[in-house]
């Protein structure tokens, strides 16, 4: 049996970890053995890639309640593979949202439910989608919300991700135009003060953007916006490719993304193939390249390859790499902690190594992707040195905790900075 402790290294004596609340896990459905005989060839990996991000659009509500509830084989679904599920559901009005499409009326409501509930059952953000789409893709119309009346209708977005209980907002503004200067100045204002409202309640921003450098947004506007916005979708879809023509191909929108892991590239659930690859080797080259999310137009699907568990499990493993601060925005890393903070990976458990440049204030907690509590490793005042504190895999409860990805949260002196990890059985 593994005693969980921490070892103040450079320092006398040994702390004991504190334990507390135990997170059931998505896995924790298999039985009681099985999970035993998996934890006990544990591996822990560090996180790279980005998320994966879906939509419910206002004319297809219901084949997506039936597609998210899906079963594709093994018990896999879109559940183990979605970061994100975005309702486009509410259009621009100026210094208001209102309503859109096919959903709105008397069981707007309960239809936002029935996917938040989802969402919170299988580890699933949930976002309000807006869009400009005003008799046609209105940039005059998001030009009106975001420029004209900022405040009122940041204001507008948050106050109905609170009353709806939702994760947060996808801004879907498209301009099919040449924007101006003030169009992306005003713009990467919005999403940087959407931002300010939302990411102290944990709630997160996402952008849909075109895939080039035509339109707006486009991707010369991506450094400043992924500067506040957990990812930002290229709307590239059967445009672009591994092999596309040039300005859509995949690898030359990674190359506009900084950081590489909040670029989702989109593509389309109902196609088998376009630009010469089929679906499976285009996501296969996201998977592969291990550094990049998707973006799947839309929940409904329709194309057997992403109706599969093989693509979902795939998408999973995407998806359990995305890093701390678009998995919990209210984790994102501190500055102050960058350079001090590394985890170290041994058969037997997960290593956090803390640098600390004076006495200091210190907590180290595992937490599952939704923010709640695993276990706690460390709560002391260590003096100048380094802190060595290690994670053997089990809960509060002393039980083996099932795979799945994690975080490692480290608080020093009120300023916290989390990593992400993966907890799987190793292959035999």
């Amino acid at each position: 049996m593994v005693n969980l402790a921490t070892v103040r290294t450079g320092f006398f004596g040994v702390f004991p970890a504190a334990a507390s609340s135990a997170g059931a896990g998505r896995f924790g459905r298999l039985a009681a053995m099985a999970v035993m005989a998996a934890i006990a060839a544990t591996a822990f990996s560090p996180a790279a890639a980005g998320p994966v991000i879906s939509w419910v659009p206002p004319y297809s509500v219901e084949a997506c309640k039936n597609m998210v509830k899906r079963d594709f084989g093994g018990g896999i679904g879109m559940k183990d593979g979605l970061t994100f599920l975005a309702l486009q559901w509410w259009v621009t009005d100026g210094p208001d949202i209102k309503q859109w499409g096919d959903v709105a009326g008397p069981g707007f409501d309960d239809d936002v439910r029935y996917f938040r509930d989802w969402g919170k059952a299988n580890g699933v953000k949930v976002t309000l989608c807006v869009v400009n789409h005003v008799g046609d893709w209105n940039w005059g119309e998001a030009r009106r919300s975001f420029v004209d009346n900022r405040p009122a209708f940041v204001q507008s977005l948050v106050g109905e991700v609170q009353r709806l209980g939702l994760d947060g907002v996808e801004l879907d503004l498209e301009g099919p135009t040449t924007p101006s200067v003030n169009d992306s100045v005003q713009y990467i204002n919005l999403v940087r003060d959407l931002g300010a409202a939302l990411h102290p309640l944990g709630k997160t921003v996402t952008v849909a953007s075109y895939a080039a450098q035509y339109n707006a947004p486009n991707w010369k506007w991506w450094p400043e916006l992924m500067k506040t916005a957990a990812a930002v979708t290229s709307m590239g879809y059967d445009d672009a490719g591994i092999n596309s023509p040039a300005g859509y191909k995949y690898p030359e929108q990674k190359k506009r993304a900084n950081p590489a892991y909040k670029l989702m590239i989109g593509m389309f659930g109902g196609s088998g193939s376009w630009q010469g690859n089929t679906a499976a080797q285009n996501i296969d080259y996201v998977l592969n390249d291990g550094q990049m999310g998707i973006g799947i137009w839309d929940a409904a699907l329709g194309d057997g390859t992403w109706e599969s568990a093989a693509t979902w499990q795939k998408l999973h493993t995407i998806r359990s790499n995305t890093p701390s601060e678009i998995a919990n925005p209210r984790l994102k890393a501190e500055a102050a902690l960058t350079r001090g903070f590394t985890l170290r990976r041994f058969p037997d458990g997960l290593f956090a190594d803390l640098t600390l440049p004076s006495r200091s204030d210190v907590r180290v907690s595992i937490l599952d992707l939704q923010g709640a509590q695993v276990a706690e490793l460390y709560r002391g005042t260590p003096e100048q040195g380094k802190l060595s504190v290690q994670w053997s895999g089990r809960n509060a409860k002393g039980s083996l905790s099932a795979p799945g990805s994690y975080l490692i949260a480290a608080t020093v002196d009120g300023k916290t900075e989390a990593k992400a990890f993966s907890l799987a059985p190793l292959s035999p």
